[in-house]
């Protein structure tokens, strides 16, 4: 039987100024601790669904038991975060889902290696040109050297064919070295 698709994440990056982003500042200052609390609270529960999560009562209370708070502070911090627009304003209001463009490219970024059919998501920002082509000398895999001079995204890890016969190479001695003893 396959394995379920994963959309959530085990975890997720965090930038370190993250509480000097103008638009964490004033929701920071009015609420303090608590309103850190709360905003660290909701980036897990959409990260560990995927890159968005849907806003509801139920989520709110949600919030509110993890991090020990009233109902009306976390609907206060949140409605504060769109207010500022940490969270992407038209996704709240069309739709009751928080998520930004800045939460997607991190998601994007951390499933790379996935097989992602990016057409096909719900509740989308990014516009699939917003992928990073990278250049095979940009990568350590290739030690430096393009030898094609051929692109690929940043998904792809290109195969160094000299790893496979190396490692070949390794297994045989290791067979000839334990069959003598």
């Amino acid at each position: 039987m396959a394995r379920p698709k994963k959309n959530g994440l085990d975890y997720f990056p965090i930038d370190v100024d993250i509480f000097d982003d103008e638009k964490v500042i004033p929701v920071s200052s009015e609420f303090g601790t608590k309103g850190d609390g709360i905003l660290i609270r909701v980036l897990c529960a959409i990260y560990r669904n995927g890159y968005y999560v849907e806003y509801s009562d139920a989520f709110i209370f949600k919030i509110a038991k993890q991090a020990g708070e009233a109902y009306d502070t976390v609907f206060d911090v949140i409605s504060g975060l769109v207010k500022w627009n940490f969270f992407d304003r038209y996704m709240f209001e069309t739709f009751k889902v928080l998520t930004s463009r800045g939460i997607q490219k991190r998601w994007m970024e951390a499933t790379r290696k996935r097989v992602i059919e990016y057409e096909k998501l719900e509740y989308w920002l990014l516009n699939l040109d917003d992928k990073k082509v990278v250049s095979a000398e940009e990568t350590p895999v290739s030690g430096g050297r393009n030898t094609t001079k051929r692109e690929f995204l940043a998904e792809e890890i290109p195969l160094n064919d000299t790893e496979t016969s190396q490692n070949e190479i390794n297994l045989s001695y290791f067979f000839i070295k334990f069959s003598k003893n």
